[in-house]
């Protein structure tokens, strides 16, 4: 699933949730952003992405570091490193497959080259 205008957050929240992406935008406009559902650009922000995963019922732990993504445990890790060209941006780890799944239509389906998400502080990992 590819991004479109700031939606990295939606996407990576429908692939965690397993839910179409049509289902995600909607479960966002209505559940997650009730008082700004009209909203133009889909950015997520991380209290929102958190809000999501609450209300969505999908067990995960938040945890703050420095490690490098290789460290990472859960079965999915959702991350909101800096990278190249943007302020923020979500991304998902698969930490048994060894790659980043990343939104960015420019990027390849699988990343397996790390060095482009500087400073992974803040993740989600879904169990």
């Amino acid at each position: 699933m590819k991004m479109k205008n700031g939606d990295c957050g939606i996407c990576c929240f429908a692939m965690v949730a397993d839910i179409t992406y049509e289902d995600a935008w909607e479960f966002f406009r209505t559940k997650v952003w009730e008082k700004d559902k009209d909203r133009k650009v889909p950015l997520v922000w991380k209290y929102e992405m958190e809000k999501a995963l609450n209300l969505s019922g999908l067990e995960y732990y938040k945890k703050s570091s420095n490690e490098d993504f290789k460290t990472l445990k859960g079965r999915m890790a959702l991350c909101h490193p800096r990278a190249p060209g943007f302020f923020r941006h979500w991304v998902i780890y698969l930490p048994d497959e060894g790659y980043v799944v990343d939104p960015e239509p420019k990027q390849e389906d699988k990343v397996t080259e790390f060095s482009r998400y500087k400073a992974l502080r803040k993740y989600f990992a879904i169990i």
